[in-house]
């Protein structure tokens, strides 16, 4: 398989070209941010965990004050 080829479908022609893993997608398979949707996914996770995170560390040092 060629890198003209989109990675996930190889009849199609690697259109752009993803900034995190430099592998070629076709447009069908790009994401937001210039990133394939298999990146953006994972980049999405990592944030939403990071956030989880910090909402508890937050969430821990302030208490029930609020409540």
């Amino acid at each position: 398989m060629s890198h003209t080829h989109c990675r996930n479908h190889p009849e199609k022609s690697a259109a752009c070209v993803c900034r995190a893993c430099k592998e070629g997608h076709c447009e069908e398979c790009m994401g937001p941010f210039g990133l394939c949707t298999s990146c953006f996914y994972k980049y999405a996770a990592v944030v939403l965990i990071l956030l989880v995170i910090a909402a508890s560390v937050l969430w821990s040092l302030t208490g029930f004050i609020f409540w």
